[in-house]
């Protein structure tokens, strides 16, 4: 009898051990095992149970495939997938574009699309997928890109408002209008608002009481979507010159808003949308603290950032029409 009880007490400790406690021990016991999600089968490396295994949940890998295939097929013919909603609202806007070819003359037409190119590198470019709230009307953000990539949404046709002259020129202190014709369903004008506590307009690397006008991509034209061109000189007599003179493509100028007489501007603030990492653009005159003559500011210079190239294509091939590398 007492062989008995020393063995039945042995194996009492064995069963109580940790290393052979099974997996549905006591709750409380501190040693109890996670359970995994995972079968035994499938833990020593086998990806599921076959099919025509009916017993418990053997068949529940071959159901889920089944079922996932079917949400896939059902999204694809709604137009629904995570990748199709991509590509019809980024992808669209980022297809590659042709721009007008430069002119004979070197100089801008209505009708030309071309890029807007900064001085601080990258272009121009409007992002119909993010509106901006608090403003008078419905407009979208316009950001800097990093790359001067000629796309649906970095290119800009100059129209005229009202008629156009005979020739067709654009000429400096004629007001015109620049639309991103392809960054979205409909056409967005670049478009200039005054800065409002409600309108998100910025203030940032600016001096005393100055702050940083709107800019955007409005769904109509107004008046607050006109826009100059005007001359990079430094003094007032060559400037007197350059009214009624054709505008130079690919040639730094200053853009000027007809209504806040502030020029287009960018500067090295980023931000974060759905195309990436880009720079802001705003509407604001960058001038040197130093006075560019005596008693006045007549002969100083917009900044870098009011610095904009109307950038065209590559030139045709005369023979047979193509662009030529």
């Amino acid at each position: 009898l007492e062989s008995q009880a020393r063995s039945c007490s042995s194996l009492a400790d064995s069963r109580s051990t940790p290393e052979t406690r099974a997996p549905w021990t006591s709750p409380h016991s501190s040693t109890m095992s996670i359970p995994l999600l995972y079968t035994p089968q499938q833990q020593k490396g086998y990806d599921g149970y076959s099919a025509p295994c009916r017993t418990g949940n053997w068949s529940e890998d071959e159901y889920m495939r089944a079922l996932q295939v079917q949400e896939i097929l059902k999204k694809q013919a709604t137009g629904t997938l995570t990748s199709s909603v991509r590509f019809n609202t980024v992808g669209v806007s980022s297809l590659p574009i042709d721009l007008t070819a430069p002119h004979a003359d070197g100089f801008v037409r209505f009708g030309d699309t071309v890029l807007l190119s900064s001085a601080l590198g990258g272009v121009v470019s409007a992002n119909a997928q993010r509106p901006i709230e608090g403003t008078a009307q419905k407009v979208f953000q316009v950001t800097r890109t990093r790359e001067p990539e000629a796309t649906r949404r970095t290119s800009w046709s100059i129209l005229p408002i009202g008629e156009p002259p005979a020739d067709g020129l654009l000429r400096y202190d004629t007001p015109f209008l620049l639309v991103a014709e392809s960054a979205g369903d409909q056409p967005l004008f670049l478009h200039g608002e005054r800065y409002t506590l409600t309108n998100q307009a910025a203030s940032i690397s600016v001096r005393g009481a100055d702050r940083k006008h709107l800019a955007a991509g409005a769904l109509s034209s107004s008046h607050l979507t006109g826009w100059v061109v005007r001359s990079l000189q430094p003094h007032a007599e060559a400037r007197l010159l350059d009214p009624k003179q054709p505008v130079e493509a690919n040639t730094f100028v200053a853009l000027e808003h007809t209504y806040t007489k502030s020029h287009l501007n960018t500067d090295g603030a980023h931000l974060r949308n759905e195309f990436g990492l880009e720079f802001s653009v705003s509407v604001y005159t960058e001038i040197p603290v130093a006075k560019g003559e005596l008693f006045g500011r007549a002969a100083a210079v917009v900044g870098t950032g009011n610095h904009f190239a109307f950038t065209t294509g590559l030139p045709l091939d005369e023979e047979d029409g193509s662009a030529s590398a």
